[in-house]
C-alpha cells in the first residue's frame, strides 16, 4: 500500500555516481513509500522495485505540476518534480509528499519562481524536503511561501540553514510539532542535512552553478548539470549526501504516516 509518494526528479537525474544497487538499499524497507513516473505518457506509481526499473531507462524528463499533461498527451518519459509528485498526492487522495532540495526563487533566472512554490501554495497537499536548493534565495523563498500561506517548520530547529552547503540562516514559522497538517492545509517540513556531513567549501556551488548555467544556455536542464559539477567536485560526496537525505526524508514521512 502506498501512503505517501517520493519525488522522482533527484534520483533519475541528480544522483549522477549513485548506482542502481546503491540507490535500492538505501531505500529499501521504507513502508507505505511509492514513486511516481510518466513511462510512454502513461503515469505510474510503484514501489522501490517498480521504479528502479524507471530508472535504469535513464530517462531525461522532468514534469512539474504544470508540464506533466504535456508530457502524457506527448506520450513521452519523465521522473517528476516535488510540484508534480505532489499534484499526484492531491488527485490521488494520498496525503503527503517527499522530497529532497525544492525549488524556489531564483538567484540564477531573474527572481524566477519553481514551480515547486505555487504547488505548496495550491494544492493543499503537505511536503517533507530537505531544504530550498542552495542555488536558490533562501530567505526570499521562505518569505514567498509565508505571504502565500504556507506555514514551514523544520525538524527539531526552527530556522533552515541550507540544503547540501550551509548557505543560509532564514527564520521558519517553527519547529515541527511531530504531527501533519490536516487535510486542506499548506504545510513545509524540513528535514534539514547535519551540519557537520555538508559540504564547507562554498566555492563549489559557485563553480556548480556556472556548469548549471552553461548548460541552461545549450537548451539543457541547469539542475542535474549543477548536480553532476557537484558530485565531481566532491568525488561523490555530494550525491552520497542527498541520497542519504532523501531516504530520511521518507523514513520520516513513513513514521509519520503510521502514527
Amino acid at each position: 500500500m502506498i501512503d505517501f509518494l517520493v519525488e522522482t526528479c533527484l534520483l533519475c537525474h541528480g544522483l549522477v555516481s549513485i548506482s542502481d544497487d546503491e540507490m535500492a538499499e538505501v531505500f529499501k524497507g521504507i513502508p507505505g513509500a511509492g514513486f511516481v513516473w510518466i513511462e510512454e505518457g502513461s503515469l505510474h506509481t510503484g514501489d522501490l522495485e517498480e521504479f528502479m526499473r524507471f530508472r535504469a531507462l535513464r530517462v531525461k524528463g522532468r514534469a512539474s505540476m504544470k508540464t506533466l499533461d504535456d508530457f502524457i498527451a506527448s506520450g513521452k518519459n519523465a521522473a517528476l518534480t516535488a510540484s508534480g509528485t505532489m499534484r499526484i498526492c492531491r488527485e490521488m487522495g494520498i496525503r503527503l509528499a517527499v522530497s529532497c532540495g525544492i525549488g524556489g526563487v531564483s538567484n540564477i533566472w531573474d527572481r524566477e519562481v519553481s514551480d515547486d512554490l505555487p504547488g505548496l501554495a495550491e494544492l493543499n497537499i503537505p511536503l517533507i524536503a530537505t531544504s530550498p536548493k542552495d542555488m536558490m534565495d533562501i530567505q526570499e523563498t521562505i518569505k514567498w511561501l509565508k505571504d502565500n500561506n504556507v506555514k514551514t517548520y523544520g525538524v527539531g530547529s526552527d530556522k533552515c540553514t541550507g540544503y547540501v552547503f550551509k548557505s543560509a540562516d532564514v527564520q521558519l514559522d517553527g519547529k515541527f510539532s511531530g504531527d501533519i497538517a490536516e487535510a486542506g492545509s499548506n504545510q513545509l517540513i524540513l528535514n534539514s542535512i547535519p551540519g557537520n556531513e555538508r559540504i564547507q567549501d562554498l566555492s563549489i556551488l559557485k563553480k556548480a552553478v556556472e556548469t548549471g548555467k552553461e548548460a541552461a544556455s545549450r537548451g539543457e536542464h541547469f539542475h542535474p548539470a549543477a548536480n553532476a559539477a557537484l558530485d565531481r567536485a566532491t568525488g561523490g560526496l555530494a550525491s552520497r549526501i542527498q541520497l542519504r537525505s532523501a531516504a530520511a526524508n521518507a523514513r520520516l514521512a513513513s513514521r509519520l504516516i503510521s502514527h
